[in-house]
């Protein structure tokens, strides 16, 4: 017999998507319909084991998601902050050296008419 095809492996092994998959709530990738009733929790509300055998762990997986996206909202707005803060310094050191360049072409044209008179 030949070996099945790659893809066969790959679905039964979950490496490629199933047609045949079970939705999860609050969960991003379903399971195979292959995990329904096998006596394994794979969802967190226990809704792939009929049986009641699961408990509800939604609740603090949200919670932990929660607390996930508040601490990677806390980092993007410290980062923001400091890239405001950088230009906002860079800004005024670039104003501040764009006067003195015109301060020195004023003085330079001053010396040049001065010594054009002499």
């Amino acid at each position: 017999l030949p070996p099945p095809p790659f893809e066969a492996i790959a679905s039964c092994s979950g490496l490629l998507p199933s047609a045949a998959s079970f939705p999860c709530p609050f969960s991003s990738s379903p399971i195979p319909l292959s995990r329904l009733e096998d006596g394994v929790c794979d969802c967190c509300d226990g809704s792939d084991e009929p049986g009641g055998g699961c408990g509800d762990t939604c609740g603090p997986m949200r919670e932990a998601q929660r607390k996930e996206a508040a601490a990677r909202k806390a980092k993007r707005d410290e980062g923001l902050k400091a890239v405001a803060a950088l230009r906002a310094s860079w800004e005024e050191e670039s104003s501040k050296r764009s006067q003195e360049r015109s301060g020195k072409d004023s003085r330079r044209g001053h010396i040049e008419a001065l010594t054009l008179t002499v």
